[in-house]
């Protein structure tokens, strides 16, 4: 059986890490093997619900770990891991006040970002301990992002909430030995950083007492998501390094991506004055995006005779430097061509036909992706031709070439507009104020020679990736897996190389290629299953069912290390890994051929 195994719709990720699974034939059982995952940033993927979303979605901070300075504490303790949480580990936190008179004894964690016009919902776990009454308030952090809630009221003996004002909706659930699951849902009225208290009440109810230094309530599993229901709790501590399992292809796979950067800012609000309105109209938050909230605007044109259409601010180009401008497009009433124009100096722009989903390229190439519900991705790229600061336009048509034209009141609907460089869109970027940078993906462990067959084996992975088409260097590959002494000297690799676009299988050994293939892909972002046996003399790689290479000589190195996606230096390439496996022995050509039979 195989050592390692990723994937194959089994998927756990956990903060730092992805969990793979060795079995153990004596045992009959399957044993958690844990691969370190690295990002230091948000990203997003798309759901198994089909829905774009952030990971991780929840948006606070060390959830169980009220202890941390991002939690404040206003005449209260904390003590930690004062009882048996929901889960049924020993997490959950005691708030404890203290003896101040007549004042607030509460904690809360406020440096939320908010979007304006955006709900969020808050939810935690609460037990009762000597204090079962709770008062929850809003916090603002950054300007007034949140109205003022009134008191609102969480009875821990009764199971009862009672709702102030400004909330959307609040809810409590009972979970179990004493716990319950609160929650209630506001809307941000700016854009800024906010977020909600946990008050302590005394027996009357009054949340402004004097403490007697002993008395608290348990807290557990903070959350703060996007949208107007609370979503299954997502434990975080620094809310890095989230593996994103996508589900683009209603397949889960392992997404891993290069770093990018969303240099459109506002990149949902189309109704900011970032956003120059020429004879066209912008309602807000209209309709429901390929997020699942109703966070889409509506672009519509109005009945004068010339341009209708939205120009961004100035952004900064690079002669010589291939850039991706896309946006999220639905048709609505009358509106049939959009264009997209990544300014002159971008030498990217084309227009979409929504009815038939033709691209007409003016400058540069465009793609369309289905998004489903009638969204579609529609890009454009180019190469630029200047280094200047230049406006981008997203534009309403009569036709292809139709530029002018007498407006009628058609429109469509518009979310996440995205300019990065590179020469493909990468999975989608939010911004508000500034730009926003998503850091590459890498997944690895290091350390574990006991995974690996030292003297023979077999590397197995499903997936496809998308090479940006630019690199030069094997540094510059997107490793669909690799075995290594966590150096390129010695390796035996399966790999995309950006500069061809073809997949390089090889055994590196003292930094020479000492067994070497590659395979070229029949359509870009093909999905493949790729095996690669070795053994001392005893080589051989099938792709999809069918043998590609054999070898007959050649050694195997000492390794100790496995890698997805990017090894060393920067990830130049998307991998969608939808399994993987690692096996101590050379599997005969036959298995080999029924393991990569699509």
């Amino acid at each position: 059986m195989s050592s390692l195994q990723i994937g194959n719709g089994n998927w756990a990720v956990k903060e730092d890490n992805l969990l793979g699974f060795r079995y153990d034939e004596t045992e009959g059982v399957f044993f958690p093997r844990e691969m370190t995952f690295s990002r230091a940033s948000d990203g997003t993927r798309v759901n198994p619900d089909g829905l774009i979303e952030r990971v991780p979605y929840n948006l606070a901070q060390y959830s169980e770990e009220l202890s941390n300075a991002v939690w404040t504490k206003l005449f209260a303790t904390i003590t930690s891991n004062a009882t048996t949480a929901p889960n049924g580990t020993l997490t959950a936190d005691k708030v404890v006040e203290d003896t101040t008179a007549n004042t607030l004894h509460r904690c809360g964690q406020g440096a939320i970002a908010v979007t304006s016009g955006s709900k969020y919902t808050f939810s935690f776990y609460a037990k009762a301990a000597e204090r079962f009454i709770l008062e929850l308030q809003r916090i603002n952090t950054s300007g007034t992002v949140f109205n003022s809630i009134s008191e609102t009221v969480v009875n821990l003996t009764n199971g009862t909430i009672s709702a102030g004002s400004n909330i959307d909706s609040s809810s409590i659930t009972s979970v179990g030995n004493g716990w319950y699951r609160i929650s209630l849902t506001l809307t941000a009225i700016a854009t800024g950083s906010g977020g909600l208290n946990i008050g302590l009440c005394d027996a009357n109810g009054d949340y402004l007492y004097t403490g007697n230094g002993v008395s608290g309530a348990y807290i557990w599993g903070f959350q703060v998501n996007e949208g107007s229901t609370a979503k299954d709790y997502f434990p975080t501590t620094n809310r890095q390094d989230i593996a994103r399992i996508d589900y683009s292809s209603g397949t889960g796979a392992l997404l891993l991506e290069p770093q990018r950067t969303n240099l459109m800012t506002y990149s949902e609000q189309f109704d900011n004055a970032a956003w120059t309105k020429e004879n066209a109209t912008i309602t807000a938050n209209s309709v429901i995006s390929p997020s699942g909230l109703q966070d889409a605007d509506t672009l519509t044109d109005n009945t004068t005779s010339g341009r209708h259409r939205l120009q961004s601010q100035s952004i900064s180009f690079v002669s010589g430097t291939t850039y991706t401008y896309s946006v999220f497009v639905k048709k609505n009433s009358n509106g049939r061509f959009l264009l997209i124009n990544a300014a002159s100096g971008a030498n990217a722009r084309a227009v979409l036909n929504l009815d038939t989903l033709e691209i007409t390229n003016i400058n540069g190439t465009g793609a369309v992706e289905d998004f489903g519900n009638g969204w579609y991705r529609f890009s454009v790229t180019g190469t630029a031709t200047i280094t200047a600061g230049q406006t981008t336009y997203i534009q309403m048509q009569n036709s292809a070439s139709d530029v002018t034209y007498v407006g009628d009141g058609s429109s469509f609907y518009l979310w996440g507009a995205q300019i990065e460089s590179g020469s493909y869109s990468t999975s989608y970027i939010p911004t508000t104020s500034a730009s926003v940078t998503r850091l590459a993906d890498s997944c690895y462990k290091t350390g574990v020679a006991d995974w690996i067959g030292q003297t023979e084996g077999t590397l197995f992975v499903e997936g496809s990736a998308i090479s940006t088409g630019s690199g030069i260097g094997v540094e510059n590959s997107g490793y669909l897996l690799a075995i290594s002494d966590n150096t390129i000297n010695n390796q035996i690799s399966i790999r995309l190389y950006p500069y061809d676009g073809k997949y390089y299988i090889q055994v590196r050994s003292g930094g020479s290629a000492v067994i070497s293939t590659t395979y070229t892909p029949t359509t870009k972002g093909e999905n493949l299953k790729i095996a690669f046996a070795y053994k001392a003399n005893d080589f051989a790689v099938y792709v999809n069912g069918t043998q590609i290479y054999t070898a007959l000589s050649g050694a195997v190195p000492a390794l100790s290390a496995v890698n997805f996606g990017q090894f060393v230096g920067p990830l130049d390439a998307i991998v969608n890994q939808k399994q993987a496996l690692l096996f101590k022995t050379r599997l005969s050509n036959a298995e080999l051929a029924t393991l990569t039979t699509i």
